[in-house]
């Protein structure tokens, strides 16, 4: 019985810090447009100018120019796709316009 009432006071006071130590934990935004505190402004614009990569050497500018290649569909039939099945021209059902 003593054993059981000496366990239980030791998890008590072992656990009594770590309950206090997390009520302490209040959130604070530092980003002024989200509420921070307006003072950190020069701070955080000076933060990211030193993680900015961007070369400004680097031209270009604008927008990329994308080159698609041209989709070319056969519905096999004509306008609506409504052919005889057959995609070659010879009609026979062989993949082969040579035979």
């Amino acid at each position: 019985m003593m054993k059981r009432k000496s366990m239980l006071a030791i998890c008590m006071v072992m656990g009594l810090p770590s309950a206090a130590a997390a009520q302490g934990l209040v959130y604070a935004p530092l980003n002024p447009g989200l509420g921070g505190n307006p003072d950190l402004t020069g701070y955080l614009s000076e933060l990211a100018s030193i993680q900015n990569n961007f070369d400004e050497g680097g031209g270009g500018g604008g927008f990329p120019v994308i080159d698609f290649p041209d989709i070319d569909i056969d519905l096999g039939g004509g306008i609506g796709g409504g052919g005889s099945g057959d995609d070659n021209e010879n009609g026979d059902g062989d993949s082969d316009p040579d035979s």
